[in-house]
């Protein structure tokens, strides 16, 4: 959308040079022929037989500009596609630290974007360098037939140089006109990019109320303590976003090599915050908070799509996964089909601007990039909230391929989530008020046991 706003004040821009500069040129142009001709009629041969080589230079630059146009305003919205895909899925460049990966692609389009800058720049100066020529030549004629006639008498030196003034004259004019020419190329490449953008809106009629919202997952910066036996330990954890309004108190957990742990709780108990905490996005006020694993990925209920083709997209995660391997993945989180059906499969461009997926879609596509990364600790915010009970099945199985084999903190929207658990966490106010396995909670009749109930009920 930034793009399109650029492409159309483009347009306009150069819709407002061009009329004044075409009236004012004409006009100029006009009275000062028209005064070489009234001086004498070789005069205007003169300034009528430069203009083939004015319209060879012309032609020449008329052949090669419209596609370089093109290029370099494709390369411009690329490179604005990939900048505001990476500041709207900010958290899950840093959940995958993808940031090398990303600043690695925006640089390969900021250089397309100079490359095809430098060769507009070149096709410019050769139509100025073939007009320098033209303009040379002119010149020399005119000299040419004011000396002649200047020999024969029949023509003074003030009149041959009131000549020259006036084909000097010419040069401005025209000068302008070929500006106006280059606009207009500039102008057309980027009214070429809105029209397609219109049509390809009204080719897959785009819903404008589909999601567009971002994909969050933030990572663990500087993953402490290699050596330690468990992935995760907290210990008396303390944390406020405002130092006089705690969020957390005095938490404590563990997760276990390959274990899951899942926090329950009401709305507002702090679940979320303890998330961010043990994948990096906050650091803790007090207490202790040991992270082991050197991966560590987390995925939330707002999912984001990353400009590009789906493809890329995967390979944010795995650069060098194989069409094969993102397949595989899309299979084991059952996405397969639905990207079968895409107008270019794994080519199918998605993101801003894109072929738009559904929230459920979008986070399978999560789900299958966090596999391709392979992380060791995986932590899940409420990955499936958003699916709804259409696709809440779908993604929980792609959530249980993710997690297989890995250790994982997940914060469970859905009892079930906590019910298939290694082990339960119940936050209430941002303090562990129950810890245990999903069957003793069940049983012990507590806030766990109220909640399993009233959920087993509703369900």
């Amino acid at each position: 959308m930034c793009y399109r706003g650029r492409s159309l004040a483009q347009v306009s821009i150069a819709i407002g040079r061009v009329v004044p500069a075409l009236s004012t040129s004409l006009f100029a142009t006009i009275l000062t022929v028209a005064g070489l001709g009234v001086l004498d009629w070789r005069f205007l041969v003169v300034a009528v037989v430069t203009v083939p080589v004015y319209v060879v230079g012309l032609r020449g630059y008329l052949a090669k500009a419209p596609a370089i146009y093109a290029a370099e305003r494709a390369a411009m919205a690329g490179r604005a596609h990939q900048l505001l895909g990476a500041i709207r899925g900010l958290e899950s460049v840093y959940a995958f630290g993808l940031t090398g990966a990303l600043c690695s692609r925006i640089a390969d389009y900021s250089w397309a974007v100079v490359r095809w800058s430098m060769r507009a720049m070149v096709v410019q100066n050769r139509l100025w360098s073939r007009l320098n020529v033209a303009e040379f030549l002119g010149m020399a004629a005119i000299l040419l037939v004011g000396f002649s006639l200047v020999g024969k008498g029949g023509f003074t030196v003030g009149a041959t140089t009131t000549a020259m003034l006036l084909y000097l004259q010419l040069f401005g004019p025209i000068r302008s006109v070929l500006l106006v020419v280059d606009d207009l190329q500039s102008a057309a490449a980027s009214l070429g990019r809105i029209v397609g953008v219109i049509d390809e809106a009204d080719r897959y009629d785009l819903d404008p109320t589909a999601n567009r919202s971002v994909n969050g997952s933030s990572p663990k910066r500087g993953a402490s303590s290699v050596g330690l036996a468990l992935p995760v330990r907290v210990e008396k954890l303390g944390f406020g976003y405002r130092p006089d309004r705690p969020v957390l108190h005095d938490v404590s957990l563990t997760v276990r090599q390959g274990e899951h742990v899942a926090v329950v709780g009401s709305s507002g108990a702090g679940k979320t915050t303890l998330a961010s905490l043990i994948a990096g996005v906050h650091q803790p006020d007090s207490g202790v908070l040991e992270v082991s694993a050197q991966r560590v990925a987390l995925v939330t209920q707002e999912v984001h799509v990353f400009s590009g083709t789906l493809a890329s997209d995967l390979r944010m995660a795995a650069p060098d996964a194989v069409d094969d391997e993102l397949l595989a993945v899309l299979r084991a989180v059952r996405a397969d089909e639905w990207v079968s059906l895409l107008p270019q499969g794994l080519e199918t461009e998605v993101g801003a601007e894109g072929h738009e997926l559904t929230p459920m879609r979008a986070q399978q596509l999560a789900l299958a990039r966090l596999i391709l990364m392979d992380p060791d600790l995986v932590i899940l915010d409420e990955a499936t909230a958003e699916a709804g009970s259409a696709g809440a099945d779908a993604l929980e199985f792609g959530a249980e391929a993710a997690l297989r084999g890995r250790s994982a903190v997940i914060v469970a929207h859905r009892l079930s989530q906590a019910a298939l658990a290694d082990r339960v966490i119940v936050l209430e106010h941002g303090r562990v008020v129950e810890e245990g396995t999903h069957d003793e909670l069940a049983r012990g009749g507590g806030h766990y046991a109220r909640l399993w109930e009233a959920w087993a009920r509703y369900r």
